[in-house]
């Protein structure tokens, strides 16, 4: 039997420098990248794997530094009695320029050719891992690929980076082309959803999540290889992006709002980014701030984003003001303007400036 770990996606080093959730705490992500990584390395060696399988992207080749490297080069150096098989992304070429080539690895780490197939015979287990850095060009890969011969008597695993599908810039063959290949597992990595396409073929997603668009769990693949493949994902992140939509009723207050909240989102919240999203009819007056204040103790980080109409019937409001200033302000606005979220919040910021302390309504 043959015990692995599936892993990719990594993206050590990531500045975050774009992410909607600010330099300090991108500060702190670019670290917990690393932790976790650790962490997958130290469990690998706990549970005795026999393989550690990194499907690219392991790290972000244009802001990794020379203390990074040793950082990587250290910690891989710590699982000793595993084998260790990295297979380059496109956030991790192995050009003559990069940390691949000018780095003395451990012993126990192989990196994979970014130009052709490669095969990667481990005699103590019987097992060849094959593999190619990802590709851009959709013919040169398949070209390679007809040289993979899976052999009797061994397992046969293969590493690739990519997606499915013409309009990818790392184009596969088909999962029905991979699957004739008889491979006893293929570990694939760039998307960095989670998911398995076949009993034996799998992306393993990101270890950590980076951003909004990658909500839900995140982890590694890990599998045992004998008669036949047994494997699985583990969620191993630290923290998760979790995107949750309320609908909102003109009788609830901030607090009902934060109740509800609450409930949505868990026990883990303190641990977790949320993007919430209010929508439905808002109470009149409803003090956003004074909620988004509430709230923000109850999570890690909070981007809330308000969808959500304030209970004011606008076209019986601009009929019975019509001819003076309030009429006349809502009707200066269209409907696609109240469809542009500034334009909106502005709009109605407008209408509760005028009505605060009046009996228009």
């Amino acid at each position: 039997m043959v015990r692995f770990l599936h892993s990719g996606d990594i993206h050590l080093g990531m500045k975050f420098k774009n992410a909607s959730f600010g330099a300090e705490k991108g500060k702190v992500r670019r670290e917990e990248l690393w932790q976790t990584f650790g962490d997958m390395i130290e469990y690998s060696v706990k549970t005795e794997k026999d393989l550690i399988l990194i499907s690219g992207d392991l790290f972000e080749y244009s802001t990794l530094t020379i203390k990074d490297i040793k950082r990587v080069k250290d910690t891989l150096a710590s699982a000793e009695k595993q084998h260790i098989i990295i297979s380059p992304g496109n956030h991790d070429p192995a050009t003559s320029e990069s940390p691949y080539s000018g780095v003395d690895w451990p012993d126990n780490v192989t990196i994979l050719n970014q130009n052709g197939v490669q095969q990667v015979y481990i005699e103590e287990l019987r097992a060849s891992v094959w593999g190619i850095g990802a590709m851009r060009n959709e013919n040169e890969l398949k070209s390679e690929l007809v040289k993979i011969k899976s052999v009797e008597g061994q397992k046969n695993i293969l590493m690739l980076h990519g997606e499915f599908g013409s309009n990818g810039d790392y184009p596969l063959p088909s999962i029905e082309k991979l699957i004739e290949l008889s491979m006893d597992y293929i570990a694939l990595g760039h998307i960095h959803k989670p998911e398995f396409l076949y009993k034996n073929i799998a992306y393993c997603g990101s270890l950590e999540p980076l951003d909004f668009g990658e909500t839900g769990p995140r982890g590694f693949v890990e599998g045992e290889l004998s008669t036949e493949c047994s494997c699985r994902f583990i969620p191993f992140a630290k923290r998760n992006f979790q995107i949750v939509e309320l609908e909102l009723t003109k009788e609830m207050t901030v607090e009902k709002i934060v109740e509800e909240l609450i409930l949505s989102t868990g026990e883990k919240r303190n641990d977790n980014f949320y993007r919430i999203v209010l929508t439905g009819i808002s109470p009149l007056f409803l003090d956003m701030k004074a909620l988004e204040t509430r709230f923000k103790r109850e999570v890690y980080y909070l981007e809330l984003i308000d969808r959500s109409k304030p209970d004011i019937d606008l076209e019986k409001l601009s009929y019975d003001n019509r001819g003076n200033i309030l009429g006349m302000y809502i009707d200066s606005f269209s409907d696609e303007d109240l469809d542009d979220s500034v334009k909106k919040d502005a709009f109605y910021a407008g209408i509760y400036a005028l009505l605060e302390g009046s009996d228009l309504i």
